[in-house]
């Protein structure tokens, strides 16, 4: 996933949700790309505002799998997977739009 669907899915996600950290999110993305680490650090916060402070990120680099970043962001089992860290964020911000 490149930086531009990065931003485009994020976007979706929030459905103009204006929130501190989406905010961010439009200031950084503004200056650096979506998979750049400073966009990283906006996209977890975003995440962490929609699931809570305990949301945290794995990567598994055993065994062949096209997606080995996954997302622990509840306890009912949902685990939100991605072949890049940031590609597991946003799965887990459009998981928690389909939570609301």
């Amino acid at each position: 996933m490149g930086s531009d669907e990065i931003n485009s899915r994020v976007r979706g996600a929030m459905c103009g949700d204006l929130t501190p950290a989406f905010k961010l999110w439009c200031d950084v993305t503004s200056i650096y790309s979506a998979d750049s680490p400073p966009a990283l650090g906006c996209l977890l916060a975003l995440v962490r505002e929609a699931w809570g402070p305990d949301v945290a990120t794995h990567h598994n680099d055993r065994g062949a799998t096209s997606r080995p970043w996954s997302v622990d962001i509840a306890p009912d089992g949902i685990v939100p997977m991605g072949a890049t860290e940031a590609e597991a964020l946003v799965a887990a911000l459009e998981v928690a739009g389909g939570e609301e």
